[in-house]
């Protein structure tokens, strides 16, 4: 609380962690987490099988194993451009902080999972988030859509009814072209069109449940609705894996965090409880992990207004598979003192790599060792490479 000063929460408020692995250091979440602080403890009837939440400690981008002193003196290789959002963000979701890569390790994932995954036009990886580099693959071109489903293609959105016009466009959609661009051009509409109906199609088939879970009316409570209504409608799509990415924003508060940090607690404790319940409602929670994924973390250190940029970060893991109530990889102490992880203004220097974290996932969904050294070109380079927490 000295080191935090101002952004320090007040003790009689925070929601005790009961954690079954973790003795001798006592955790708790921000008061605004009641539903996931529930996922964690369990319920009161049956409290060991109703954790469903874990909490991964302290990862971070590395390039290898680093140690405090190696930070400070530089003898090892660090991520590029370190501290800076758009390239940790990048690194993050490329699990390769020593490159610019263009590729994601959720889309070399999906490259290794959908031969085996059926779904025809329908691709191994929906965002419901905007565009990412996570899902950017070699050869699954993931699909984009709305909280309220596919987003109607330009030239069609008037013309369902003046088959005329949608003649016209089709035409102009699949006719062969000399320019390469505008070949490609066409191909890449007459898939989004395709793709789009076959969506609208699975999410009002009969064989696809409705979603009776109440979401919260946040942007990341309709993502998750819709990923909901996605699993839902399995049967119809007739693929075996899925990967979805959804997103939120607002956590960079160098300025009015207290004010503004609150909210968006809320807001995902309220989206990601329902989204668990809407899994258990389809019957599905043993099959569906969800798992959070950042920049970085924040210093501990106040500014005055707000914290700044970090490296390292605690993240949630949540499912009917996850081993729940647990706190996986090196709880750190928290301190803007003399500790082993304390890079400066209390950063903290990741403990677990982005790839053991991915790995782990990665494992779970049916990646081979060799496919998972494809997915994650550093792995080798870190020794765990299951961190056990599903």
């Amino acid at each position: 609380a000295a080191d935090r000063g101002n952004l320090a929460t007040d003790m009689a408020t925070v929601l005790p962690l009961n954690a079954l692995n973790l003795s001798g250091r006592s955790l708790g979440l921000a008061p605004q987490m009641p539903k996931l602080a529930g996922l964690f403890n369990g319920s009161a009837a049956n409290a060991f099988a109703d954790r469903r939440l874990a909490i991964m400690a302290n990862v971070g981008v590395l390039t290898q194993p680093t140690t405090l002193s190696q930070y400070r003196n530089r003898s090892v290789e660090l991520p590029q451009q370190l501290f800076s959002h758009s390239d940790m963000q990048s690194h993050n979701q490329t699990a390769n902080p020593n490159a610019f890569a263009s590729k994601g390790w959720g889309g070399r994932l999906a490259d290794v999972l959908s031969p085996n995954s059926g779904g025809g036009l329908i691709p191994v990886s929906i965002s419901i988030g905007g565009s990412n580099i996570w899902m950017t693959a070699e050869q699954v071109l993931a699909f984009q859509l709305s909280s309220n489903g596919p987003a109607k293609v330009d030239g069609y959105r008037f013309w369902d009814s003046n088959t005329n016009f949608k003649g016209i466009f089709d035409n102009q959609v699949t006719m062969a072209r000399r320019n390469i661009l505008e070949d490609a051009w066409g191909d890449v509409m007459a898939r989004a069109i395709d793709t789009s109906a076959a969506v609208s199609t699975a999410l009002v088939a009969p064989s696809t449940p409705v979603v009776n879970t109440v979401f919260p009316t946040s942007r990341l409570g309709g993502q998750l609705k819709m990923v909901a209504r996605m699993i839902a409608a399995r049967q119809a799509i007739g693929i075996k894996r899925q990967i979805f990415f959804v997103s939120m924003g607002g956590f960079d508060t160098h300025g009015g965090q207290l004010t503004d940090h609150p909210p968006l607690l809320s807001a995902l404790d309220d989206a990601l409880s329902a989204f668990y319940q809407s899994t258990t409602e389809l019957g599905v929670q043993n099959h569906v992990t969800t798992f959070t994924m950042s920049d970085f973390g924040r210093t501990l250190v106040s500014n005055g207004r707000g914290s700044d940029h970090g490296w390292g970060s605690h993240h949630f893991v949540l499912g009917g598979a996850v081993q729940g109530g647990n706190v996986y990889g090196e709880f750190p102490i928290v301190s803007n003192g003399s500790t082993p992880t304390n890079v400066g203004e209390g950063r903290l220097l990741p403990t677990t790599a982005i790839e053991q974290y991915g790995a782990t996932l990665c494992s779970w969904m049916g990646a081979g060792s060799s496919e998972l050294d494809a997915v994650f070109p550093l792995l080798n380079r870190f020794s765990n490479r299951n961190l056990g927490f599903i």
